[in-house]
C-alpha cells in the first residue's frame, strides 16, 4: 500500500503510519468513518488533535500484539527475573509462591495482555490460585489481539532443580535423568575430580557429589578411582533437593 492521504475540512493530512498497521478493507474503512466523526464532533483541524485521535482510534482497532512480561514495581520479591528473549521466555519465581501471587505479580505488555498458568508443558490443565507455583509449569501470555500467545518456562528461585548433563563426554558417556532411574556412566579409570568436572546440575546452577557407597556416609576423595559402588548425589540450587545416581563404569 502506498502512502494513505486523507483530507479532512479540506485539507490533506499524510500518515505514512496507518500504513504499517493496516492490512485489512473493512478496517481501514471503519479507520476513516471513526476519525472523520470525531473530527467533525471536535470541529477540529489542529494537526496535534488529529494525530492524538489518530492514535487512539489505532489503539482499539488494531489491538496489541505485545506478550513480553514485566513486574509490577512492589513485586520484584515474587518474581525475580524475567527474560523476555524469544525462544528463551523465562520467569524466575521466589520458591513457595502461590499462582495467584505470580500472576498479581506481573503484566503482560504493560496490562493490555493477559496470563494464565498452567501445571505443565502441555498446557491441558490451568492452575488455580492456591496451587504453589512448581518448575513444572508454564505460564502462557496472550497479547491484546487475542491471538498472539508466547508461553514463559517458570523456573524457582533458587532452583529446585536436579538434573544432570554432560559436559565431556570422553569421561562421562550417558547419563539418565529418569526419576527411580537415575545413573550416570562413566569411563573406567576415571578418578573423582574428572567425573564431577565432566558433568553440571541444572546448567551449573546446582553442584554434585560422589560417595563411596549408596549409603553416602562418606564422600569419596577426588583423587580416588571412580567405582561401580560408589553413588553420585545431585544437589539443586536451593541446596535441599537431592538425587542419588547409580553409577555404571563402561
Amino acid at each position: 500500500m502506498s502512502n494513505v492521504i486523507i483530507k479532512i475540512n479540506g485539507d490533506k493530512i499524510l500518515d505514512n503510519d496507518i500504513v504499517s498497521v493496516i492490512d485489512k478493507t473493512d478496517n481501514f474503512v471503519k479507520y476513516l468513518i471513526r476519525l472523520k466523526d470525531i473530527c467533525d464532533e471536535m470541529k477540529t483541524d489542529n494537526e496535534s488533535d488529529i494525530k492524538i485521535i489518530h492514535i487512539n482510534i489505532i489503539k482499539d482497532i488494531f489491538p496489541n500484539h505485545g506478550t513480553n512480561a514485566s513486574v509490577i514495581s512492589g513485586h520484584e520479591t515474587i518474581v525475580t527475573f524475567i527474560d523476555n528473549s524469544d525462544g528463551n521466555k523465562l520467569l524466575k519465581v521466589a520458591a513457595g509462591q502461590n499462582v495467584t501471587s505470580l500472576l498479581g505479580s506481573i503484566l503482560i505488555d504493560g496490562g493490555n495482555g493477559t496470563a494464565k498458568a498452567f501445571t505443565d508443558s502441555s498446557k491441558t490443565t490451568e492452575a488455580i490460585g492456591s496451587d504453589t507455583v512448581t518448575h513444572d509449569m508454564v505460564l502462557e501470555a496472550k497479547a491484546q489481539d487475542a491471538a498472539t500467545i508466547s508461553n514463559y518456562t517458570i523456573r524457582l528461585d533458587p532452583s529446585d532443580i536436579t538434573t544432570v548433563s554432560i559436559i565431556d563426554t570422553s569421561i562421562v558417556t550417558t547419563v539418565v535423568n529418569t526419576a527411580g532411574a537415575e545413573s550416570v556412566t562413566i569411563v573406567s579409570g576415571k578418578i573423582v575430580s574428572e567425573v564431577l568436572s565432566a558433568v553440571s546440575v541444572d546448567g551449573g546452577v546446582g553442584s554434585a557429589k560422589i560417595y563411596t557407597d549408596s549409603t553416602k556416609t562418606i564422600e569419596a576423595s577426588t583423587s580416588a578411582t571412580v567405582t561401580s559402588t560408589m553413588v553420585l548425589e545431585s544437589i539443586a540450587e536451593n541446596t535441599t533437593t537431592k538425587v542419588t545416581y547409580t553409577i555404571l563404569i563402561v
